[in-house]
């Protein structure tokens, strides 16, 4: 069966960038917790896909990811959340990503001291980016890190 094209009014790869993937991107920037990751991946994920028909619908979709992975490595852990928001469980050998970690907060008082759920005079909040945490046990601090 060939495949059916549906028009959603996109008439560019530019235009979808710029209707779907970048407003999904500054609502993380927003809120930068697990679901605004998530649903900002989609978009940007997808992505992909619209290159692949606009530049090159000729050569086989999976080969032209291939040579996209290769160029840039990040964007697997981009499909890998995608794909982990979805189904939870991958079965792909090439999985890295391990999980999804929370912004971390640390409250310090004076003289670096914690305060616990206080602010302290002169005491001041540091928190953390969202980032990933892949299988080789390392952490990234932008899960968006192909999109900045």
């Amino acid at each position: 069966m060939a495949p059916k094209e549906i028009d959603f009014g996109y008439r560019s790869v530019e235009q979808y960038w710029i209707e779907a993937v970048l407003p999904s991107f500054e609502e993380f920037k927003l809120a930068p917790d697990r679901a605004s990751a998530i649903k900002a991946s989609i978009p940007a994920w997808h992505i992909l896909e619209w290159l692949w028909h606009e530049r090159q619908p000729s050569q086989p979709l999976d080969d032209f990811r291939a040579n996209i992975l290769k160029a840039c490595p990040e964007l697997a852990w981009l499909r890998d959340v995608v794909e982990g928001g979805k189904h939870r469980v991958l079965k792909r050998s090439d999985v890295t990503v391990k999980g999804v970690l929370p912004p971390w907060v640390k409250v310090l008082g004076a003289f670096n001291t914690f305060a616990f759920n206080t602010m302290t005079y002169g005491g001041r909040v540091v928190t953390g980016p969202l980032s990933i945490e892949l299988d080789a046990g390392t952490t990234h601090s932008s899960l968006m890190s192909c999109l900045v």
